[in-house]
């Protein structure tokens, strides 16, 4: 029997090329990003917190979506 707690996440390999692009459009850093966790708070404050780390310099990331994108985004 588990005893963790339950949460929504991103489905798995679908979400991390996509996040990956935003960062390198908006930073143009070199960092190869390593994504840990992307959890989905479908009734909370913030929607989705996506965690991970650059393997090449070891710089933490933390991305934030706050709002739920519309149906048609």
């Amino acid at each position: 029997m588990s005893h963790g707690r339950i949460y929504n996440v991103l489905p798995k390999n679908m979400w991390t090329p996509i996040v990956s692009e935003h960062f390198w459009i908006h930073t143009q850093l070199p960092c190869c990003l390593s994504f840990r966790r992307a959890k989905v708070y479908p009734t909370g404050s913030t929607y989705i917190v996506v965690i991970g780390r650059c393997t090449i310099c070891n710089s933490q990331f933390k991305g934030v979506v706050e709002d739920k994108p519309s149906g048609n985004s």
